[in-house]
């Protein structure tokens, strides 16, 4: 036979939290907490300093050709790259075909052999990069949500290359267009 003896104070809220006893424990923790979070910070800084910078730059193009020729171009950042209208009427599966052009090797190809080279005498250690990994991880192509505008932005470790390669592919769309 067991008998336990509650006061009333035993079933106050549970939830209830006791600020000035965690303040108190946190106290105590201090020089716990002050080492673990500066260590924390350090690794932080030591990591990010360590990252290599990825810079971008991008240029838009207008698909539709209803406006005139100096309507036509979008401007974006410092790297301000213009190309025309390529199409009159311009429609939804047109749009996405543009895209999947711009994409293709037919007219990138050379552009990536460029930068290959380019990257290979800086003495960067480029190995068997494929055209498809350079495709997805450097070169974003897609359209505007709801407009007929193209977006087209490069990024690479290497500053230098971004304006280079955003105007060889430039002209490698004018061509096609």
């Amino acid at each position: 036979n067991f008998s336990f003896d509650y006061n009333e104070k035993d079933f106050q809220d549970v939830n209830e939290i006791d600020t000035l006893e965690v303040i108190k424990k946190l106290l105590r923790n201090k020089a716990l907490i002050i080492s673990v979070t500066g260590l924390s910070v350090f690794i932080s800084v030591i990591h990010a300093l360590s990252l290599k910078r990825i810079w971008q730059g991008d240029f838009r193009i207008v698909l539709s050709g209803e406006q005139s020729m100096g309507s036509n171009f979008l401007m974006n950042g410092e790297m301000n790259m213009m190309l025309p209208a390529s199409l009159s009427q311009v429609t939804k599966s047109d749009l996405k075909t543009q895209v999947e052009i711009l994409r293709s090797p037919s007219i990138l190809f050379s552009v990536f052999e460029k930068i290959k080279e380019k990257k290979k005498d800086n003495g960067e250690d480029i190995g068997n990069y494929p055209y498809s990994k350079w495709l997805k991880n450097n070169l974003n192509i897609s359209l505007l949500k709801g407009t007929t505008v193209l977006n087209l932005s490069y990024q690479d470790t290497n500053k230098d290359l971004i304006l280079p390669v955003l105007n060889d592919i430039s002209k490698k769309y004018q061509t096609y267009s």
